[in-house]
């Protein structure tokens, strides 16, 4: 049963916040970004479609 109390945290990750999580993966940025993955924490501006975006 979810706890009532429980509030979802919202973050704008920006291509600097992404860009850093792959270059450095057991820095801050990533664990935001594995947090947005996981579900634990909701991105504000980016969501998985756009991780998976080839150019």
């Amino acid at each position: 049963m979810p706890n009532a109390n429980l509030v979802m945290i919202r973050v704008v990750i920006d291509i600097n916040v992404l860009v850093s999580a792959l270059l450095q993966p057991e820095g801050l940025p990533a664990v935001v970004l594995k947090l947005a993955l996981s579900g634990r924490i909701q991105p504000a501006c980016l969501n998985r479609s756009s991780l998976n975006t080839k150019t």
